[in-house]
């Protein structure tokens, strides 16, 4: 197992503790990149559903994704009628922080960017 699967699996667990504590239904998805439906954790409460792609960095800066992945997350939520959200944990600020996933700022031939900018919530002003 190398060290960043091992890092990836330790957030998304914690993500979905976190979810739980706050009366969510969570789990997270063993071996979410190899699936056509990229995503992490799938969390409900009160009838709606998220879609969640877990990511981890030190610094508070622009989230480059890729786009096949994240179109496969864009996919399964539209499918399943979810809500498709990126949850950051920042190490230098401490916290998680997450956005819908349609939401980027920028595109170019292979990712979506997402600026560290004020579309970015904490995470229990969107999944209290």
């Amino acid at each position: 197992m190398s060290k960043a699967y091992r890092r990836g699996f330790r957030y998304e667990w914690r993500l979905v503790q976190l979810l739980r504590k706050r009366g969510y239904f969570a789990v997270r998805v063993p071996k979410s990149g190899r699936s056509p439906y990229s995503f992490d954790v799938i969390a409900a409460k009160g009838g709606r559903i998220f879609l969640i792609e877990v990511k981890m960095r030190r610094e508070l800066d622009a989230l480059k994704l890729d786009k096949g992945a994240v179109g496969g997350l864009l996919k399964a939520a539209e499918i399943a009628g979810a809500t498709p959200l990126i949850a950051l944990y920042s190490k230098s600020i401490g916290k998680w922080l997450a956005r819908d996933a349609r939401d980027y700022d920028r595109e170019t031939p292979k990712l979506y960017v997402y600026r560290a900018n004020d579309k970015w919530r904490p995470l229990e002003d969107i999944l209290p």
